[in-house]
């Protein structure tokens, strides 16, 4: 599927978001950038860099916001997927991107995508996580700078610094002439139970702990002076209440992640660690049909936005999604293209029929996701469509 940008932009800049085809997304770029701004600023009072991860809105444009005004190791990157990383190395050539790790452990059937990418960015990074990994890189001809990955507890890759083969992965890592260990990569999943900024701030502190300890091991096969790269969107915003004499003891050097933070979500906000107001992302739909009578409350709603606009996925705050201009209803039930509107006030008033809605979602990385571009909306009017990179 091509995208015709410049046709988009001439058929809706200057509209308002009420104008739009349902379902879309729009991005607020003033909300955009300030949450961007805002987390480089605290790195910065942190004295360490932040590695920008573009894997929630996958846009070069976003990208430019997200390492802007870096001043401690800019330009440093993480990708999800190969179409991402070949999207920015326009970025990479303009010398804005100085730094990419492909943030999954490297899939066999890649090898030649990284040995491609590897030629484009001089610091072009992989995570590993088993010696298979290692093995497979063993038979390149490429030389490959890698992290290996740290299970925090959440179970979802890596390994944790109790596992001996933790230390068999540094041992195949120094066997190879051609694989170079830069870093251990943290990333605690389990920060997004966190209630507030001071719990965020604990788990912040388990993932430097749990990253030093990984480091200590790597140092008895001879590897020194390693960068831990820890965090999360809610740890990332742990330091904004911090300064660099808050953190605890780091042997080696510290660098912080995180991706979510420039779109922000519901399960931002049921952290704690962000407000609704900071929500840049939000899915514009349309009141369909109505229902008196049915459910709680005066009845629900019919919108034309479901599982594949909105995704299935909740958090502390009720319901797929909220309205982002009304407290009386929320998605509370969602299918493949239907979403229904229900409330627990029995005075809630009714939505016209043709009404447009914009929808805070709970999750902005899979919501993103799932459109082909974004309406960017600046001073409350269309001002600019970016076009991510898509698929794998």
């Amino acid at each position: 599927m091509s995208i015709d940008k410049k046709s988009l932009i001439e058929q809706f800049k200057g509209k308002s978001w009420e104008d739009l085809p349902t379902p879309s997304l729009v991005l607020d770029v003033d909300r955009f950038k300030s949450n961007c701004d805002n987390l480089t600023a605290c790195a910065n009072k942190l004295k360490v860099p932040l590695r920008c991860h573009v894997k929630t809105h996958k846009t070069t444009e976003g990208l430019r916001l997200q390492l802007a005004n870096q001043e401690y190791g800019g330009g440093r990157v993480l990708v999800s997927t190969i179409p991402e990383a070949r999207a920015i190395l326009p970025l990479v050539k303009e010398g804005i991107v100085k730094d990419v790790c492909y943030s999954i452990p490297i899939p066999k059937s890649r090898l030649a995508d990284c040995e491609e990418l590897a030629q484009e960015i001089p610091d072009f990074r992989l995570l590993v996580d088993d010696i298979a990994q290692l093995d497979l890189l063993g038979t390149s001809k490429q030389t490959y700078s890698v992290f290996v990955k740290i299970d925090m507890g959440y179970g979802r890759a890596g390994l944790t610094p109790e596992s001996p083969r933790l230390l068999e992965v540094f041992k195949r890592i120094k066997s190879y002439d051609n694989v170079n260990l830069f870093g251990l990569y943290c990333h605690s999943g389990s920060a997004y139970t966190a209630l507030n900024k001071d719990e965020a701030r604990e788990y912040l502190f388990k993932e430097v702990s749990v990253a030093t300890k990984a480091a200590r091991i790597a140092r008895t096969v001879g590897f020194e002076d390693l960068t831990l790269s820890v965090g999360s969107t809610p740890t990332a915003h742990a330091v904004e209440i911090l300064d660099d004499g808050n953190l605890p003891p780091v042997e080696g050097h510290l660098e912080i992640h995180a991706g979510n933070y420039p779109c922000c979500d519901l399960q931002q906000v049921a952290t704690g660690c962000v407000s609704l107001e900071q929500v840049a992302v939000s899915v514009v739909a349309e009141i369909v049909s109505t229902y008196p009578g049915r459910g709680t409350g005066p009845g629900e709603q019919l919108i034309d936005a479901g599982v594949l606009s909105l995704a299935r996925e909740t958090s502390k705050i009720a319901g797929y999604g909220k309205l982002a201009d009304n407290d009386d209803w929320i998605v509370g039930r969602i299918s493949q293209e239907h979403g229904i509107l229900t409330t627990e006030n029995e005075k809630a008033q009714f939505l016209e029929y043709g009404t447009k809605i914009k929808i805070l979602p709970q999750h902005a990385c899979i919501s993103c996701a799932s459109f082909p571009y974004y309406f960017i909306l600046k001073d409350g009017k269309i001002d600019d469509v970016w076009v991510p990179a898509k698929w794998w």
